[in-house]
């Protein structure tokens, strides 16, 4: 198994769930200045490309997962290094992104985002420190192929 290695500070990825209500929604809307909206934007669409299916699509009527951006103190009370959290709750994820997360490359940047997704379709942290749901942040590339597919087949079929 091949993988590349950044030598950046791996960050702490946190999650919040609690006791959902009803069949997840598909729905999905971006609510932050252009910039990061652009940034996060492209990380849900490769992950559109790579699941290749309608597990994510952009409403922004009746949206089930939120994605905003914060402030790092917002987060900070879950520890300094938290890059983001989703919380799950009703008929809703909200996750929210730190600031502090713009400043790595979009590589970084897509790992969180699809870290976080997945949380909000029910996956929980894995003891696998190769697994894209591992509690710390990890750049896309690092993770394998086969590791990718393996979250890919998760989130499907977490969403259907």
């Amino acid at each position: 198994m091949q993988r590349l290695l950044f030598n950046t500070t791996i960050s702490l990825i946190f999650c919040i769930t609690t006791t959902a209500c009803g069949r997840v929604g598909k729905g999905i809307q971006i609510k932050m200045e252009p910039v990061k909206e652009y940034l996060v934007s492209d990380s849900v669409t490769k992950l559109q490309k790579a699941t290749n299916n309608d597990t994510l699509n952009y409403d922004t009527k009746n949206p089930y997962i939120i994605i905003e951006a914060v402030t790092n103190e917002t987060l900070a009370r879950f520890g300094k290094a938290v890059l983001g959290v989703a919380t799950v709750g009703g008929h809703q994820c909200k996750i929210q992104i730190a600031y502090r997360t713009f400043s790595y490359p979009q590589d970084w940047i897509d790992s969180v985002v699809w870290h976080e997704i997945g949380h909000c379709f029910y996956l929980e942290h894995s003891t696998d420190d190769e697994d894209i749901m591992y509690k710390y942040a990890r750049p896309l590339s690092w993770y394998s192929t086969e590791v990718l597919s393996n979250f890919f087949r998760r989130l499907y079929e977490a969403s259907h």
